[in-house]
């Protein structure tokens, strides 16, 4: 305790707290930042891609659209389902999944009802089957069709849990 009282003890200890504080104050601006950021810039990626995927499906045969949805996701890194609107009351019918093994909880996605009620491109995350997702859905224009994308967001949090753990390994030789 006496060393807490002497002139070096107090500059020590606001030293000390001067650092941890600076340390909390860069993992709790830095760590949401760059999550949000990295989210975002795929969501961006996806809407990119969204239009002209649409464009690609709604075109050609009904016969090859699968194959189309199927060729469009290898080359995006994305999964793609083409939904059609039905009701009311508004329903989803699955007309090709690239995944091929498309669930019934697909046709209850939350960003394709919203995009399906709205009629215009919407965006946001999921948490489907314990990962989180990426997604875009968009309306075909002239049809009661829409298309959603899909993408795995697994290599921005590993980013940003890489980025987690190095600050807070910094932290320590800096305390």
């Amino acid at each position: 305790m006496r060393a807490l009282r002497s002139v070096s003890g107090q500059l020590i200890t606001a030293l000390v707290v001067l650092v941890l504080v600076a340390l909390a104050t860069s993992y709790l601006v830095v760590v949401p930042t760059l999550d949000h950021k990295l989210v975002s810039n795929r969501l961006d990626e996806l809407e990119r891609s969204a239009s002209g995927i649409a464009v690609g499906v709604s075109s050609g045969d009904d016969f090859f659209l699968q194959t189309r949805v199927e060729s469009g996701a290898s080359a995006l890194d994305v999964r793609i389902v083409v939904f059609q609107k039905l009701g009311p009351p508004l329903q989803l019918a699955v007309l090709a999944d690239s995944l091929r093994t498309s669930s019934s909880a697909i046709e209850t996605d939350r960003i394709t009802l919203d995009a399906a009620r709205s009629g215009q491109l919407t965006r946001g995350t999921v948490n489907r089957n314990g990962t989180e997702r990426a997604e875009v859905a968009v309306p075909i224009s002239g049809t009661s069709e829409l298309v959603l994308l899909s993408g795995s967001l697994s290599e921005a949090k590993q980013s940003v849990e890489a980025v987690r753990k190095q600050l807070l390994i910094a932290a320590f030789p800096s305390l």
